[in-house]
């Protein structure tokens, strides 16, 4: 019974993953949330059916470049539009003077960061600090490498391209606080903070540059969104179908229940209906 918190955080985190996605979509292409929903969960669990590690780690390699390519393309051009760095930065500390540290203050009392946003961020930073070390998806691929020194050398290595990648969108969304919105476009970020990336990408930079980010937005969710989706299949197949119902199943009988576990959890997403 132990998997079953790793199972739910799997399909949780999934489901989230394609709300960023039929969000991305909507805002820069105008399509309706369940659909972009629906068009993503098919694509990706079809590549994850077919070819299972093999599909997500080669699929993970192209998407990942164009995470990197998209970000770092498309960054000047938004630095550019707020007026620089420096002067982003300054309309940044003016508008949250309380963000500009690293982490929250220990006595709260701001609208940013009050009881429950610190409660919240240390919650979050803990959970990946510890809990994503012995994370299902992360040893998906620890256990695929070919040599224990493999596996740490690409641990480590990944540890350095994750936070190099938080500096992108970091930057980014500082740039938002001062990019010349028009008064609808303000309103509507303050009602939904998620859209501010989408945004950027449709009107901070050329269109070409634009669809490349809109391509790396999708490329790192659809790459997360199949790792959680293998992830939550396996242990769901292993501990419920090969330990309690089926114990004398093959390996290759596994490989079929797993897959038919993609497409009964592509149903529990939000906008299957």
């Amino acid at each position: 019974m132990l998997f079953l918190p790793a199972l739910a955080g799997e399909l949780f985190w999934s489901a989230e993953l394609l709300v960023a996605v039929g969000s991305t979509f909507g805002v820069l292409l105008g399509m309706q949330l369940t659909t972009a929903i629906l068009l993503a969960a098919v694509v990706t669990t079809a590549y994850t059916m077919l070819g299972g590690m093999w599909s997500v780690a080669y699929t993970d390699i192209f998407q990942l470049a164009i995470v990197a390519i998209g970000l770092c393309v498309a960054l000047p051009y938004v630095l550019d539009g707020a007026g620089g760095l420096r002067h982003a930065w300054d309309v940044y500390l003016a508008a949250r003077p309380e963000g500009g540290g690293i982490v929250p203050p220990w006595q709260p009392h701001t609208d940013l960061w009050n009881r429950v946003s610190v409660i919240g961020w240390w919650d979050t930073s803990v959970m990946l600090m510890c809990g994503g070390i012995p994370w299902n998806c992360y040893f998906q691929r620890v256990l695929s490498c070919r040599s224990p020194r493999a596996a740490r050398g690409q641990s480590m290595l990944s540890g350095v391209l994750t936070i190099a990648f938080t500096a992108p969108p970091l930057l980014m969304g500082v740039s938002a606080f001062a990019y010349p919105w028009p008064a609808d476009i303000v309103a509507r970020l303050q009602m939904t903070p998620a859209e501010t990336m989408p945004l950027l990408f449709l009107r901070a930079v050329p269109r070409v540059i634009g669809l490349l980010g809109l391509a790396a937005i999708v490329g790192a969710v659809t790459s997360s969104f199949s790792s959680s989706i293998l992830s939550a299949g396996s242990m769901l197949s292993w501990n419920c179908i090969k330990r309690l119902v089926w114990p004398a199943c093959r390996p290759s009988q596994m490989k079929r229940v797993i897959r038919r576990r993609f497409c009964s959890s592509v149903r529990s997403r939000p906008g299957w209906r």
